[in-house]
């Protein structure tokens, strides 16, 4: 069985990004830590974004 974070790495940037705003938006209820990961993911993906802590602090800033 694959991990979690595996199971976000196989998704796209799309898939990610449409999920943390579904989340921030109330759409979907995904627990917290699960939206950490998205944002390690996508950070992993692209060295010019912030570093993952960074990232979600601005995400929780811009959508809380």
């Amino acid at each position: 069985m694959a991990s979690l974070q595996e199971y976000l790495e196989r998704r796209t940037n799309e898939e990610l990004r449409g999920t943390l705003f579904s989340y921030c938006m109330g759409g979907v209820d995904i627990p917290i830590e699960t939206a950490f990961l998205i944002c390690k993911s996508l950070a992993k993906r692209n060295p010019e974004l912030p570093d993952p802590h960074k990232l979600f602090l601005d995400l929780c800033r811009k959508y809380c």
